[in-house]
């Protein structure tokens, strides 16, 4: 049971689990079998979700350490067994994204930025009443674009600098608090590219940025 295999400074990690899906552990590997070995055993009832997020040369990945498949911790290591310590515990820790010398990450309904150190791991914008951030992060231009949710607009593209003031909503593409539903966000360049729904066409492209759309089909301002 190996999954999540993901490139570090030129070897390849991932996580497995022992025939019985007890548990799951951090391996490294060069490729061949001498050079294959655990990093660290995480024990029954764990699960591992390495995503290919590294900065400052730092592996992040998130594992689920209790009973349930929902991942909520947030890991870093260098690895090493020494190396691979928690960072944090939140709540329904998602998807990671590099931007500098921070890690980004969903949390909780709200969108998160990481030094890889606890005191230095805080929430940039929470989730507000009937809404939460966070979802489908995704780096472009030097933003960060994720699909996010409040109570007045529905769901939709946001986009944020990593400061709670520099996190906004992009457009609200499906007037009112109904949802655009956006999804498939892909960097190209400088632009972000997207499908939402206005309600009335239908599912259509959209981008998100300073450059012209050149792709094929129907593209409009975000």
């Amino acid at each position: 049971n190996t999954l999540g295999l993901t490139d570090f400074n030129g070897t390849l990690y991932f996580s497995a689990g022992d025939a019985n899906f007890q548990g799951s552990a951090l391996w490294r590997s060069d490729g061949t079998e001498s050079g294959t070995t655990m990093v660290k055993d995480f024990g029954p009832g764990s699960s591992l979700y390495l995503q290919p997020t590294s900065t400052g040369g730092t592996l992040y990945f998130t594992a689920s350490l209790g009973p349930g498949p929902i991942p909520n911790e947030l890991w870093r290591s260098d690895g090493t067994e020494a190396g691979t310590t928690l960072v944090k515990q939140v709540p329904f820790v998602g998807l990671i994204v590099a931007k500098g010398r921070f890690i980004y990450f969903s949390g909780g309904g709200g969108l998160w930025r990481s030094d890889g150190t606890p005191q230095g791991t805080t929430l940039v914008k929470g989730r507000p009443p009937g809404g939460g951030l966070g979802g489908s992060l995704t780096a472009a231009k030097g933003m960060l674009y994720f699909v996010g949710s409040d109570k007045r607009h529905g769901g939709e593209v946001w986009r944020s600098n990593g400061t709670r003031r520099g996190t906004t909503i992009v457009r609200d593409i499906r007037r009112g608090s109904a949802t655009s539903d956006p999804g498939n966000l892909t960097a190209v360049g400088g632009t972000l590219f997207f499908t939402a729904k206005d309600g009335r066409h239908g599912r259509e492209l959209w981008r998100a940025g300073p450059r012209p759309c050149k792709a094929k089909g129907k593209c409009k301002k975000g």
